[in-house]
């Protein structure tokens, strides 16, 4: 397994399954993430960010 045989040269991989959280992508959208023992956080912090999060999401094809 990838995560253990490389673990002490990478402190982030702290663990064996992981979650995600999705954020809507926008020109200079920035967010900010916490890793909690229950998973991904992420959080719009200015205005490009919480403008995209607001309108829901748009499907591309």
């Amino acid at each position: 397994d990838t995560a253990r045989k490389y673990r002490r040269y990478v402190d982030a991989v702290d663990t064996l399954y992981g979650g995600a959280a999705y954020m809507p992508m926008a020109d200079g959208a920035q967010y900010e993430v916490w890793i909690t023992q229950s998973g991904l956080i992420a959080r719009p912090v200015n205005d490009a960010a919480r403008n995209a999060s607001a309108g829901g999401w748009t499907q591309v094809r």
